[in-house]
């Protein structure tokens, strides 16, 4: 295979998954380790990756390039909460990641080594299982399937989540709204995430501006209830205005 088409083969798959390490690439490309390394090298070079420690990341110019051409996009928003939010974890946390959209996002874009990762995702599952320093942790239950969002619920999740300690808590919902708070329209994922609410030293909900001034169908908590939202500069003014009085940490890609 030539240069060429071994390097638009890994521009391809980083685009797509933001993140590998090189044994995955020898095998997607297909080529040797030494082969790969060049080319990698070469990327890195030009700009479009940063290597880390085993492997590689979409630098951060890329990435911003994806959520331009996909500003009219709601994946375009999806993808940029869950850059942040990615980037809030930590070399050694104990996090739990949720079955949203922007959470399944937020898994493509973690690099942070030595990690626990607990999730009832399959989608999580699939996106984390092949990279390296993460301990991964499933948990079991009824499996239930949401607009092609596979996960599991259930009182025997519920159970196995009491017993384990998270440092982080990321989940998404369907509606922040001042007068009814912070919904979902899932009854199983409610219940799991009110859960975490109670037992994590923190939880972050990650809401992209589209889901401001929205209800759905179940509550998770009050609105004054969440102390650090992740989500896009384009929310509600009024909210601006109501997190700074709450004293809410908002953080954004930008």
């Amino acid at each position: 295979m030539f240069e060429e088409q071994r390097i638009d083969k890994i521009k391809k798959y980083l685009l797509e998954h933001r993140s590998a390490d090189y044994k995955t690439l020898c095998e997607a490309v297909p080529a040797s380790l030494s082969t790969v390394r060049r080319d990698v090298d070469k990327l890195a070079k030009e700009g479009f990756l940063e290597k880390k420690r085993g492997g590689m990341v979409l630098s951060d110019t890329q990435i911003n390039q994806v959520f331009y051409e996909n500003a009219d996009d709601l994946i375009g928003l999806k993808t940029e909460v869950g850059y942040a939010a990615a980037g809030l974890v930590q070399s050694g946390d104990i996090i739990f990641i949720g079955a949203g959209n922007s959470c399944w996002q937020m898994s493509k874009f973690i690099t942070a080594e030595n990690i626990t990762v607990v999730t009832h995702s399959f989608n999580v599952v699939m996106e984390l299982a092949p990279k390296p320093n993460i301990r991964l942790i499933f948990l079991g239950g009824d499996v239930e399937i949401e607009s092609k969002k596979y996960f599991t619920s259930g009182s025997f999740a519920q159970e196995t989540l009491k017993n384990i300690y998270i440092e982080k808590s990321f989940i998404t919902v369907n509606g922040v709204s001042e007068d009814f708070g912070y919904t979902i329209n899932n009854n199983y994922l409610a219940e799991i995430y009110t859960m975490l609410l109670k037992f994590s030293d923190k939880t972050y909900v990650l809401a992209d501006e589209t889901k401001f001034g929205k209800r759905a169908f179940r509550k998770i908590c009050e609105f004054d209830a969440v102390g650090h939202i992740i989500t896009t500069t384009g929310y509600p003014e009024e909210y601006k205005k109501a997190f700074d009085e709450m004293q809410v940490e908002v953080i954004t890609n930008r």
